[in-house]
């Protein structure tokens, strides 16, 4: 019986293969482990960050310069005057239209202040339209 011996075989022209072919899911993996390999190198040098040095160009107050204090607490001052931040952009406001949007801004920040702290208070001048902000650090302590 011919009809037996395709039975035994696992192979009739008619009937369903009953193997797994895994050739497609290989040719599949290469090709995202090669799409892996390439796009891993890009992704981490996209964060690249230049850090400020800590011997920055000094530079002395005007008159006519603004300062912004921030605690370690998120508490905010405008030229030694504490201020909530609503009343921070008022201000903000009224000296862009008083003296100009060239204005320029000092930031003094606590080394404790959350950096969420700081980047509501460069939203706030940025809604303002003061684009001229200065961060004033500390020089630092020499040895004895």
């Amino acid at each position: 019986m011919i009809s037996g011996d395709n039975r035994l075989s696992g192979r009739s022209g008619d009937g369903v293969m009953s193997d797994i072919n895994v050739t497609p899911l290989v040719d599949i993996m290469l090709v995202l482990l090669i799409v892996f390999i390439i796009t891993a190198p890009v992704i981490h040098q996209a964060f690249r960050l230049n850090l400020p040095k800590e011997h920055a160009q000094k530079h002395e107050l005007q008159q006519d310069d603004v300062t912004i204090e921030i605690s370690g607490a998120g508490a905010l001052s405008l030229n030694g005057r504490p201020l909530s931040e609503d009343a921070l952009l008022e201000e903000l406001q009224f000296i862009g239209a008083q003296r100009g949007n060239d204005t320029r801004l000092h930031l003094h920040a606590d080394q404790t202040t959350q950096y969420m702290n700081i980047a509501r208070v460069l939203a706030l001048a940025q809604q303002a339209g003061m684009t001229r902000v200065s961060f004033v650090t500390s020089p630092p302590q020499k040895a004895r």
